[in-house]
Order: structure tokens, then C-alpha cells, then sequence
């Protein structure tokens, strides 16, 4: 990907000016020429179910030329969560995917590969040049666990970006699961018993960055 001298300046300038002259196209002026640089594609990054601002994530751009997908820039969303990439020949890629990372967010595992990063776009259609991206909040879930019957013990699924199950045997207990925020969710429990199993579909709420108390009898 050929840089422009100044192309860092620019694109701290970019994510920062008013979204209606994006689609315009822009060009950039050094002092030794003049070169033109085409949008490839801007938008916001929110968190999901809302229209909170993810200030400071980091958006990925991945390129194909209609072969296996590579990691061809990144930048960080600004106050606005705005982020925004520009390229002096875009017709050169086939497809491209896009990938938002936070530390206070979900979905960090595949970065590394693109191939099964979710948002994808043809940067040669004009009407695919502004795209959003939507990142599951973290958030927590706090759980006292009380035993109101003879099973053996109370287990529960892994929920969030855990992959271990929690299980408990203790008939008075207090734990704390992390789970995907602004959404309804179901905690998937199970009392167990000696030779079955009673599963416990229990719904809730979980808002973003946020902890919320749950009272689970089993």
C-alpha cells in the first residue's frame, strides 16, 4: 500500500471532519505534488444494541485480491468513535473485511484472521463506503447461589468468552460470571441430580460495563 508523507497526519484529520464531505472524495497537497486519495470506507464504531461511542478501539483493515485475506492498515477511533481509511487505488482489492478490537469489548480472539472476521464490504461500490461496526460491552454477572433441593450440585455453561463451566456444590455461595453486555440472556444451569439432569433457563439482563446481581435457587 503506497503511503502518502503525510498520510498519519491525515488520517488523525480524516476520522475528525464532517462526515457529509467523506463521500466527496479528498486529496491531500505536500509540498512536492499533488496526489489523490480515494475513501475506501469510514463509519463509527458503537457499542452493540446502542449508540454509545467506542472512543479508542482499534479498527482493522483486511484486503483480498481475490485469494486468502491480509492485514493491510489500522487506526483508532477518535472522541466521536469515528474511524475512517483512505487509499490511492482502491480498485485494486477485491473485497475487504473490518475488525474492532477494545479492552472493555468482546471479540478479540481472531484478529489474526481475517478470514473469519464478520464485516465485509466491496470497496469499489459506491454505496458501501460507509460501514459501522458494533462491539460487544463486557459485563458481568454477580450470583448467589442458594441449594433449596437435594441435587448434588448446581452446573453452569460457559457464558461470555469463558470456556470453562462453573459448577458448585456448596449450598450457599456468591460468583461472578462475565457475560455479553446490553443484551437479554438466558444463564444456562442445571441442577444434577444422582441419574438426571434439570436444566434452568434463567433470563436476564445485562448491561454494558456494568454488574448486575442475580438470585438463582437450585
Amino acid at each position: 500500500m503506497r503511503r502518502h508523507p503525510f498520510h498519519h497526519m491525515f488520517k488523525t484529520y480524516f476520522i475528525r471532519i464532517h462526515l457529509s464531505l467523506l463521500a466527496s472524495g479528498l486529496c491531500l497537497i505536500s509540498c512536492e505534488k499533488k496526489q489523490n486519495f480515494d475513501i475506501i470506507v469510514f463509519g463509527h464504531v458503537y457499542d452493540m444494541n446502542s449508540t454509545t461511542p467506542v472512543v479508542g478501539a482499534k479498527v482493522y483493515l483486511a484486503a483480498s485480491n481475490w485469494g486468502p485475506y491480509f492485514i493491510l492498515d489500522s487506526t483508532i477511533t477518535n472522541e466521536q468513535g469515528q474511524y475512517g481509511f483512505i487509499h490511492d487505488n482502491p480498485d485494486e482489492f477485491g473485497l475487504c473485511k473490518l475488525k474492532a478490537i477494545s479492552p472493555d469489548h468482546f471479540g478479540s480472539q481472531s484478529i489474526h484472521n481475517p478470514a473469519r472476521w464478520y464485516d465485509r464490504f466491496n470497496p469499489n461500490l459506491h454505496d458501501q463506503k460507509r460501514l459501522d461496526l458494533f462491539l460487544w460491552p463486557k459485563a458481568w454477572l454477580r450470583v448467589h447461589a442458594v441449594k433449596k433441593s437435594n441435587a448434588s450440585f448446581l452446573f453452569i455453561n460457559p457464558t461470555g468468552e469463558n470456556n470453562r463451566h462453573f459448577s458448585t456444590s456448596h449450598p450457599d455461595t456468591v460468583f461472578t460470571l462475565s457475560v455479553a453486555g446490553n443484551d437479554s440472556l438466558t444463564l444456562p444451569s442445571f441442577q444434577v441430580f444422582s441419574t438426571y439432569e434439570v436444566p434452568m433457563m434463567l433470563p436476564f439482563y445485562a448491561p454494558g460495563h456494568d454488574t448486575t446481581d442475580f438470585y438463582l435457587e437450585w
